[in-house]
């Protein structure tokens, strides 16, 4: 420190000085009027270069904001080629949502929605409609499975099973009779038995949703399926896909 003239000591106490005013947006140019002209040209040079290169809170947001909104889409983009429409054809029309489970067709649904159909049918994405039939269901649970009667004849894409559910995330469902619809919200509260055993998802969402509609997280792994059990509660609560895992048709 010694060595240096008074021009250098000058310069490098206003760049300290600037360095250390980015950390609160203030920058700090009282020593300028103390140096020479050529001092105050080349500080302002690199004032100039440096603030160029920082980018602004508002920009910054923007960017984590557009982030989110594309690991969002991308998230219901994976999980909708996995679901099927469930229509009554005695009815002629669609009464619920159903999940594929493996490569073979197996669907996954609501019990109690399958009881109540007369000529169920599943309506796969290429608008091909199937006969379906029962091939196993939850003696004490809320899940049934489904087997096409048919060719399906388009490449299935089963789901994502997620391996867990944390209070307070944010998680999404599909719903829709003819066309889907995304709707939002968070985990509120996740009941259990004393042993740990999630039993039930309860969500924030308020939208109406049709029985056997997918619960999924930011990274488009099925968490839950809404069942009649629940249809009652204002807001969304969820069978946990988890607890039917085990027995998914091979």
């Amino acid at each position: 420190m010694e060595h240096l003239s008074k021009q250098q000591l000058v310069l490098l106490a206003v760049l300290i000085s600037f360095v250390t005013s980015l950390a609160t947006g203030i920058v700090t140019v009282t020593l300028m009027d103390q140096a020479p002209v050529g001092v105050t040209k080349t500080i302002t040079q690199v004032i100039q270069k440096t603030v160029a290169t920082v980018p602004t809170g508002a920009s910054t947001s923007a960017a984590v904001a557009i982030a989110v909104d594309d690991q969002i889409a991308d998230a219901t983009a994976s999980v909708m080629p996995s679901l099927v429409r469930l229509r009554d054809n005695d009815q002629g029309k669609i009464v619920g949502i159903g999940l594929i489970v493996n490569r073979s067709g197996a669907i996954m649904t609501d019990k109690n929605l399958i009881d109540n159909i007369n000529i169920p049918q599943a309506v796969f994405g290429n608008n091909n409609s199937v006969p379906i039939s029962i091939s196993r269901f939850q003696l004490e649970g809320s899940i049934v499975f489904l087997a096409p009667n048919g060719n399906v004849s388009t490449e299935l894409q089963p789901i994502t099973f997620g391996n867990r559910v944390r209070l307070g995330e944010s998680v999404w469902s599909l719903s829709g009779t003819s066309t889907y619809e995304l709707a939002q919200g968070i985990v509120t509260e996740i009941g259990g038995d004393a042993g740990g055993k999630v039993l039930t998802i309860h969500t924030s969402i308020l939208s109406e949703l049709l029985p056997g509609a997918p619960l999924f997280d930011a990274t488009g792994s099925i968490i839950g399926i809404y069942t009649g059990a629940n249809s009652k509660e204002k807001s969304r609560s969820f069978y946990p896909v988890a607890a039917a895992k085990e027995g998914v048709p091979k």
